[in-house]
């Protein structure tokens, strides 16, 4: 697994270890505080039991498993977040004598009434964070590309990435997603990665290989790996998507309509584990100069060497914009672009915030979207 995954979790330990310190002096008795103890355990290994217990747990479990310890995954977040704003205030009043000492100090039932508040609170906002998950937006604007070496002049493209199928995803969401995306009559769907969430056994039990063969577009379904699609398991992953009639492009073009070319990358995280893997000038050389080209890439870590080989638009996912706000503020300082439309020199970028969710069914200060594309060949910006 990435490196991340690692680091991940152990800032999760330690989070929950301080959530739980600070909830334990609020408790008296010794058998509730083992209780308490074993309550913080459960939750806090509830994810990682269903995901790397998997293959050992029968399929009826996993799936509770993973829904307690995605919700928890927010819970904690947001709890962790406030507390330790409320400690940095406490202790900047100390420290530089801000308010009365009698502000600083607080009785045994002053202090429960806090945490249930703070508790009470955060539950709110995460189920208004799920009814937000769960309302799809569309977004739409009109590009304008070089002409095309063919015929077409113009083009209603649609993409989406980051649906995350697994049992995170109800069915009734995922054909929601695909009944909008049909309902703007796309003449090509694009999926830019992270399809996938977790094992393919799992996501088949589950129906999502049916519905996903749903798409219709006139010019085809053409999707690219993303991080999850390793994190799963890549070959398994590509083969159930394929089987789905989607096409995938691993570095490499297709000419489309004998118009323009659409190239996918394989996602970064594959490193050199994809042996067929090129770079991004190897993929485009031989490619016919007067043809536009529209370029896939799960994550938008790439955008200089896009822009140097003069692509003419770069479409992205992975950042979910965050996801939990203020996560935001990190993919915004991580990505030259991390959400939305930008053009640098005379390629135009396009980064979704995605469809789906990871851990947590949950979005806060962003928003799950479809992009529509109105393209127009052969107009100046």
């Amino acid at each position: 697994m990435p490196i991340i995954v690692y680091v991940f979790m152990f800032l999760y330990l330690l989070g929950n270890y301080y959530l739980y310190r600070r909830v334990r002096p609020i408790i008296s008795s010794r058998v509730v505080r083992g209780a308490l103890a074993a309550a913080f355990l459960f939750f806090f290994s509830s994810y990682w039991m269903a995901e790397f217990g998997k293959h050992i747990l029968s399929p009826g479990l996993t799936p509770v498993l993973r829904w307690i310890g995605s919700w928890w995954i927010g819970f904690s977040f947001y709890a962790i977040i406030i507390l330790l704003l409320i400690d940095l205030v406490r202790l900047a009043g100390h420290v530089f004598h801000l308010f009365p000492a009698v502000l600083l100090k607080s009785s045994l039932a002053a202090r429960r009434f806090f945490l249930t508040v703070i508790g009470g609170g955060v539950l709110i906002l995460l189920l208004a964070g799920y009814f937000n998950a769960r309302k799809l937006r569309v977004t739409t604007m009109e590009l304008n590309l070089p002409p095309s070496c063919g015929y077409m002049s113009r083009l209603n493209l649609v993409f989406l990435s980051d649906m995350h199928l697994g049992v995170m995803v109800e069915s009734s969401f995922l054909e929601e997603i695909i009944k909008e995306v049909n309902g703007l009559n796309p003449d090509i769907i694009l999926l830019v990665g992270d399809t996938v969430d977790m094992s393919i056994p799992e996501i088949e039990r589950l129906g999502h290989g049916e519905k996903l063969s749903r798409f219709r577009a006139p010019l085809g379904v053409y999707a690219v790996t993303g991080n999850h699609e390793y994190i799963t398991g890549v070959e398994g992953s590509v083969k159930f998507i394929s089987s789905s009639g989607i096409s995938l492009l691993r570095d490499r073009a297709v000419k489309i309509n004998n118009s323009f070319y659409l190239v996918g990358r394989e996602d970064r995280s594959a490193g050199s584990r994809f042996k067929e893997g090129k770079t991004l000038r190897g993929i485009l050389s031989g490619l016919d100069p007067d043809c536009p080209v529209i370029l896939l890439d799960h994550q938008p870590a790439r955008i200089d060497e896009a822009v140097e080989a003069g692509v003419d638009l770069l479409l992205c996912g992975h950042t979910h914009n965050g996801q939990l706000f203020p996560l935001n503020l990190i993919t915004g300082a991580v990505y030259k672009v991390s959400n939305g439309y930008e053009r640098i020199g005379e390629t135009q970028i396009y980064v979704t915030s995605g469809v789906g969710t990871w851990a947590p069914p949950i979005r806060i200060g962003n928003v799950p979207e479809i992009v529509q594309l109105k393209i127009e060949f052969g107009s100046s910006n």
